[in-house]
């Protein structure tokens, strides 16, 4: 946890009751996720205009296939490392060459950098997901990639001439 806090800060943290520091925080944090009316002045008054924010703890993405070949993929972060949750991105793909036989290949990956190396990321889905098997390259897929309070990421495919949506849930607990 030094070493993280360290890292991320860009300075030496201070931590004086190191035994404490956990308990102390997620006393904090029950407070502000409490009722006013459930507390005491005092504990009113300690938590002041404290605020928590929940954030998204990974670079989110999904694999694309490189625009001069059908052959090579490489990541495509959609959701930011730090963002407030709950956050979404909508972002519009066409359907590859050869791709919807059986169904669309979806590859969700998830990492700690911005990586556009698939080799460098954790592949956290990867499978079909069916919409019509008539689409053809010429067909636009929207892709809503949206990470909730409770950890869930979704990922809703809906293709756009028909509006036929499919999702994918990951649940990271």
């Amino acid at each position: 946890v030094h070493a993280s806090a360290r890292a991320f800060f860009n300075r030496e943290p201070t931590v004086r009751e190191p035994g404490d520091a956990v308990a102390k925080g997620a006393a904090i944090f029950a407070a502000l996720r409490a009722p006013k009316s459930l507390l005491g002045p005092l504990q009113r008054t300690a938590i002041g205009s404290t605020t928590v924010a929940d954030i998204t703890p990974h670079y989110f993405g999904i694999a694309l296939h490189e625009p001069t070949t059908t052959a090579a993929r490489f990541n495509k972060v959609l959701i930011e490392k730090g963002l407030k949750t709950p956050h979404a991105v909508v972002k519009e793909f066409f359907v590859s060459p050869g791709e919807n036989i059986t169904g669309i290949h979806l590859t969700i990956t998830q990492s700690t950098r911005s990586e556009r190396n698939l080799a460098a990321v954790t592949v956290v889905y990867d499978g079909k997901v069916h919409i019509r098997p008539e689409a053809t390259p010429a067909d636009k897929i929207r892709v809503t990639f949206s990470y909730d309070q409770n950890g869930v990421m979704h990922c809703v495919l809906k293709e756009l001439a028909t509006g036929k949506e499919s999702e994918v849930k990951l649940d990271s607990k």
